[in-house]
């Protein structure tokens, strides 16, 4: 049983859409079915902050001006939590300013990481436990923070699943998806659904089921929400190939997701930034869709992590081995039928929120329990937490795909995660920013 004396104030910036949104809804309702008093305080409502009242979860919203923001604070205080679970992307005036006022002897900082960030600025000596969401992160964030004297302790903690909401599609709604979308009963579809930024997406995936398509002529792409740039690279392609490109809008709510993944076959993901974690491929291995991932090595890289090689789907190493990735499951079907039956078990076994929420609770616990730091990472390790992941286990998580990663790749990861290039870079981008106000 949970601490009794946890009472837990989930702060995030908003509560409308977003995988950080959804992560922090997601933790806030693990904690409250663990029984742990939890109130949320964020600045913007939505969707999101509907559910968490409907769900009897105090939610305080700072709104736009300096009064709602001050009642809200003065509400969250009054609440009286011991822990602070922030999620953040970086670190940030206004965060570091809220976390000024939250911050008390008595009171524990659980920071989620979202984007890996080593924090050097005044806001990062107030966090306690760093989380982050995969062991790539805690290691990118490690490299970043070499050198660094008195900051929070790191462990992994990746974030959670609702498993209740996506499932495999029986044949019947299967084809009568497919048939309202356009595709043959007997295409064979790779997917991919993503926020419509350059970032996210990357043109390796239309050139990579061009080179494939020509030699496989029921072979279609499906895509949703693909940005703007993808139209005229895929105007260029053949009419054969062309015609066999259905774009789709943007697509709300779980059920509505659910049956779009479901009408394909592989979920096909390419991303020019990779992923820090990747909601859309749990989303997609719940549905029982395998995934095929390209590594980033020099980029968020968590995405190889959460599919796993060989057990949610196929890892590719660089985008010249798309293609091989591709046919081998149209022409081994047998794999293609393994992979989709494991795919839902590995996201549930790794990333089901009771798991994901027992973890968080017992990181609180030893949290509040310490007088330090070091005693937060000791008594973590005991507990079984990763608080230190070694560079052999990333080269090796980076071997586990098809193929090998450019040489090009893994020298700019070598540069990148160098801790005085991240603080020029750092300061660079805080100095441009002060210039834009």
């Amino acid at each position: 049983m949970p601490d009794k004396s946890l009472r837990i104030l989930t702060v995030v910036s908003s509560l409308g859409p977003g995988g950080t949104e959804r992560a922090a809804e997601n933790y806030t309702l693990g904690y409250a079915a663990s029984g742990v008093p939890v109130a949320v305080l964020a600045s913007a409502g939505g969707s999101r902050a509907d559910r968490l009242t409907r769900a009897g979860i105090p939610v305080f919203l700072t709104g736009q001006d300096r009064k709602g923001y001050d009642a809200a604070l003065r509400a969250a205080l009054d609440w009286n939590p011991n822990i602070v679970h922030i999620h953040r992307h970086r670190a940030t005036p206004e965060s570091t300013n809220l976390l000024k006022q939250l911050h008390s002897p008595h009171r524990r900082v659980l920071e989620t990481n979202v984007f890996a960030r080593f924090d050097a600025s005044p806001s990062g000596t107030m966090i306690d436990v760093s989380l982050q969401l995969s062991r790539w992160c805690l290691w990118r964030w490690q490299q970043w923070s070499r050198g660094s004297i008195g900051g929070p302790v790191g462990t992994v903690i990746p974030n959670s699943v609702d498993s209740r909401a996506f499932s495999p599609l029986s044949e019947e709604e299967r084809a009568e998806v497919r048939k309202s979308l356009g595709i043959p009963a007997n295409a064979f579809v790779f997917g991919r659904i993503g926020q419509p930024s350059n970032a996210k997406w990357s043109l390796a995936t239309p050139r990579a089921f061009a080179k494939i398509a020509s030699k496989v002529p029921n072979a279609f792409l499906l895509l949703a929400e693909a940005p703007p740039s993808f139209a005229k690279p895929i105007a260029a392609l053949p009419d054969a190939i062309r015609r066999r490109i259905l774009c789709r809008p943007f697509i709300s709510g779980d059920e509505n997701l659910r049956r779009f993944y479901g009408a394909m076959d592989v979920f096909l993901h390419t991303s020019t930034i990779g992923e820090s974690f990747g909601y859309v491929l749990c989303e997609a291995m719940l549905c029982g869709i395998p995934i095929i991932t390209l590594s980033r090595p020099s980029r968020d890289n968590s995405q190889p992590e959460v599919v796993g090689h060989m057990q949610g789907g196929l890892v590719v190493a660089r985008e010249k081995f798309l293609p091989q990735a591709m046919l081998q499951l149209i022409e081994q079907p047998t794999l293609l039928r393994q992979l989709s039956s494991r795919a839902p078990e590995w996201v549930r076994s790794r990333f089901d929120l009771p798991i994901i929420a027992e973890n968080l609770i017992r990181v609180a616990e030893i949290a509040l329990a310490c007088t330090n730091r070091r005693q937060i990472a000791e008594r973590l390790q005991a507990d079984g937490f990763m608080t230190q992941c070694s560079n052999e286990e990333i080269y090796t998580q980076l071997r586990d795909a098809i193929g090998t990663p450019s040489p090009l790749e893994l020298s700019l990861m070598r540069v990148e995660h160098l801790p005085q290039i991240y603080r020029i870079f750092t300061r660079l981008k805080t100095l441009l920013a002060r210039r834009t106000l």
